[in-house]
């Protein structure tokens, strides 16, 4: 079930699934965006993330060929400060992309983002804190940041 608005606090434009909860929390979501394009290539560009991508700072690509990425991405979060996570991403060059964290400061942070050619765009993170202590605070940092990624692609990607 889509729960629309659920992120509490900030400007709604993912429909977001409730929680699906484990021993990590699923969690997923959809927006849309008149340049689907534009959107899959705000995700994977290292050179574009991070003119569009709100919360990234920078990016080190350690290594990226048409399929794969390895990457450590700098990123500053509300509630949280500075951030550096690194990923190793496998992308299809048109429409998906999907992620595994490698080392930061979560235990878990993996997912995918898929771009369909009507601007759909929907997206799954699997998070888990390292300390149930954090949870709380990772889950809405979390929603946070998606909603902010989201309205910066639809800003971005406005034909």
């Amino acid at each position: 079930m889509l729960v629309p608005g659920a992120a509490g606090g900030v400007d709604k434009v993912v429909t977001w699934s409730a929680w699906e909860e484990g021993k990590s929390d699923v969690r997923k979501g959809v927006f849309y965006v008149d340049n689907a394009a534009c959107a899959y290539t705000s995700m994977v560009d290292p050179d574009i993330m991070p003119r569009v991508l709100p919360n990234l700072e920078k990016i080190t690509v350690h290594r990226a060929d048409a399929s794969f990425q390895d990457m450590t991405f700098e990123e500053r979060f509300f509630l949280v400060g500075a951030s550096v996570s690194r990923y190793h991403r496998t992308i299809d060059g048109s429409s998906t992309l999907s992620w595994k964290l490698i080392s930061g400061r979560q235990a878990k942070h993996d997912g995918n983002w898929s771009v369909s050619p009507d601007g759909r765009v929907s997206f799954q993170n699997a998070i888990q804190a390292k300390s149930m202590l954090h949870r709380a605070l990772l889950r809405g940092i979390q929603v946070r940041a998606m909603e902010g990624v989201a309205s910066s692609i639809q800003e971005h990607c406005k034909l």
